[in-house]
């Protein structure tokens, strides 16, 4: 996908602003499919539109990051978006699973009679509700859940919405310009190289 973008795209701005507006259309869509009764078609559609316009913005900007630097210095930049791009997964992993405990916690609390509330830790821990809860109970369980999705899909949506926003303020930035510019540098670090 990103190729396709850059093959039809001279502006790397206009490939990051396509993919991250792919990518909160994706997070936009799981909204609508948080309940157990969404069709399964719509839970792939969002979660692929999610995967390819997230997957296409880290592309293009492994490409931007390369093309801005000289070429002995692209696999020191490429292992530096490496080492990044995995910190703020697991910095994105822990925030995510402590806002769903929480969040999951307070949606049990309103749902749940107050008989059942010292079950809650077990049934977060260990997700076994159906030994845990009585039948009639089952079904404020499903909904709590989907409280909980509501409210991490929304604060996605928001932060997907945001990124593009930011991206609406990247400056432009021309590729063969920039590789251009590393070339002719790298060309005259040779030649002084050799004279000297």
């Amino acid at each position: 996908m990103a190729f396709i973008l850059r093959k039809y795209t001279k502006s790397a701005r206009l490939l990051v602003q396509i993919s991250l507006a792919i990518n909160a259309l994706g997070v936009g869509l799981t909204l609508g499919s948080r309940s157990p009764q969404s069709p399964t078609w719509s839970v792939i559609l969002a979660e692929t539109l999610i995967g390819l316009g997230s997957g296409s913005t880290a592309c293009a900007g492994l490409v931007i990051l390369q093309s801005t630097v000289e070429f002995s210095e692209i696999a020191n930049i490429s292992a530096l978006d490496d080492l990044l791009s995995t910190i703020s997964g697991a910095v994105s992993i822990a925030l995510a699973n402590t806002i769903w405990n929480l969040a999951t916690y307070n949606n049990l609390l309103n749902r749940l009679p107050t008989n059942l509330h010292e079950l809650i830790p077990k049934l977060i821990a260990s997700n076994e509700y159906n030994k845990l809860l009585p039948r009639e109970f089952k079904e404020n369980w499903i909904l709590a859940l989907g409280d909980t999705q509501w409210l991490m899909c929304t604060i996605s949506t928001i932060l997907a919405v945001i990124c593009f926003l930011i991206s609406c303020c990247l400056p432009q930035v021309d590729l063969e310009k920039c590789q251009l510019a590393m070339t002719s540098s790298d060309y005259e670090e040779r030649e002084d190289e050799e004279d000297g």
